[in-house]
């Protein structure tokens, strides 16, 4: 169960639940997420060649000007209600402005390195760099989409919206819709464009009512679940039963142990039991990719094409194995991470968390070689520490602990003891794990003083925010 704030500042927690169908429900979801993944190609489409005519994103209402004839020519699309299929396009726009906030400094820095000679004098360089600019928007926009693929049989579109309002959801016949964990079940009623009728839930939970905001019927590798948003209230939250171990803490995130605290603990995410399975599932998932694409391969080159995979049954089932795998090693991670922040929120009252920013870290260090820096984003990667970062904070909400996220600029470089930073050929660089200052001579290992210096500065920016606070009283 995830806990955010939506845009009015109010609780709101997500909660999955796997869907027993039944063969004709199972088929309709089928048949909507292709209906789906069809408009989404036709979507992706529309929007390329959009991009390629004026040089930029279009408006939501120029890019859904071919919605209603798209909508009313595939009879996919009308078994599941308007509002699930116009999401389609949201999505995507959406994930497009995302990606493209993350890569557009990267896309442009290759453009003027792939099209500025290193010959050229600086203000030629400069020159030439204003004749690319008129076309770098484009340029960047179609890079970006590069990255979206386009859907088909083995890759459908995986979610649709079921049912989304402001309801008091129970289960009561009375009611336009209705919702109950415990029962197991999800009925809604009176919806002529949505013939799901009524899902069955495998899980069970604790009865509770409350207003949704919306029920997605997602598609996972092992069958369908149903993600419902709801508006939470503090008394439907559970509260603490046990006091905390400590007051307050810095974490430091590593790759060597993923929490540094500023008491001296390390926390790592996965047992050594744990690693075990893990290294297992990842020699499966190679070895899986591997006969993957050795059979693509030798499909392309017998067929004479540059792209496409085989139909046979033999490469969906090696897909199958693949994608359960992927699912294994996903639910691994999950289930971990949670249990780590978890015991971190029940053991300190406040947390102050290092806002570590994963791309610039994995670019930060070029002194050492392309191997290790593979390497530690690989690392990075497998211990998720954006991931543990949100959880902390939306967690830290939900539990009423005080989470704060502090800047880790320099926390590495400056001394915990007397606050030296070190600057130029003294930094440490990521291979040496000991500070060392130079002024006062403090020997301490390097994550240990920076989880300190989070420490330091959480204590110093929440005494800020109280003097701030009784002033304006």
């Amino acid at each position: 169960m995830a806990l955010t704030r939506n845009i009015k500042k109010e609780l709101t927690f997500t909660r999955n639940y796997k869907l027993k169908l039944t063969k004709n429900q199972e088929l309709l979801c089928l048949s909507i997420l292709t209906g789906m993944s069809n408009l989404y190609n036709l979507a992706l489409d529309e929007l390329k060649a959009e991009i390629e005519l004026n040089g930029k994103l279009p408006k939501p209402g120029v890019f859904q000007k071919n919605y209603a004839k798209h909508r009313n020519a595939d009879p996919l699309l009308q078994l599941c209600t308007s509002q699930a299929s116009q999401a389609v396009y949201q999505k995507l726009i959406s994930s497009v402005k995302n990606v493209l906030e993350k890569n557009r400094g990267k896309i442009a820095g290759q453009f003027y390195k792939d099209n500025i000679p290193n010959d050229l004098s600086d203000k030629e360089k400069e020159n030439l760099k204003k004749q690319l600019n008129v076309n770098l928007n484009k340029h960047i926009l179609l890079e970006t989409l590069k990255i979206f693929k386009r859907k088909d049989a083995n890759n459908l579109y995986s979610t649709f919206v079921f049912f989304e309002g402001q309801y008091d959801c129970f289960y009561d016949d009375s009611q336009f819709a209705g919702f109950i964990p415990s029962h197991g079940k999800i009925k809604f009623k009176n919806v002529p464009e949505n013939q799901m009728g009524l899902l069955r839930t495998f899980k069970e939970g604790r009865e509770f009512r409350f207003v949704t905001g919306r029920i997605e019927v997602v598609k996972k590798v092992d069958g369908f679940y149903a993600s419902v948003s709801c508006q939470a209230n503090r008394e439907d939250l559970p509260s603490r039963t046990k006091p905390y171990v400590g007051s307050s803490v810095g974490i430091d995130f590593g790759n060597k142990k993923v929490m540094t605290l500023s008491d001296g603990k390390f926390k790592e995410k996965f047992s050594p039991k744990v690693n075990k399975r893990l290294k297992t599932l990842w020699a499966r998932k190679e070895a899986l990719q591997k006969c993957l694409s050795e059979k693509e391969d030798t499909y392309r080159k017998m067929n004479k094409l540059s792209d496409g995979v085989p139909s046979s049954n033999n490469y969906t089932k090696l897909l199958q194995k693949l994608r359960n795998t992927e699912l294994d090693i996903q639910r691994i991670r999950e289930f971990c991470g949670h249990a780590l922040t978890n015991d971190i929120l029940d053991n300190y009252e406040t947390v102050y968390v290092e806002d570590i920013k994963t791309a610039e870290i994995m670019e930060k260090d070029s002194a050492i070689s392309k191997k290790a820096q593979k390497s530690m984003k690989r690392n990075i990667s497998h211990n998720s520490w954006g991931t543990l970062k949100d959880q902390l904070v939306y967690k830290g909400d939900w539990r009423g602990n005080k989470v704060t996220l502090v800047p880790a600029k320099n926390s590495t470089q400056t001394c915990s003891d007397c606050g030296n930073i070190l600057e130029g050929d003294k930094k440490i660089g990521l291979k040496v794990r000991k500070y060392v200052c130079s002024v006062c001579g403090m020997e301490k290992d390097r994550d240990l003083n920076a989880a300190i210096n989070i420490h330091n500065r959480g204590n110093k920016i929440s005494a800020e925010a109280y003097i701030k606070v009784t002033e304006e009283i």
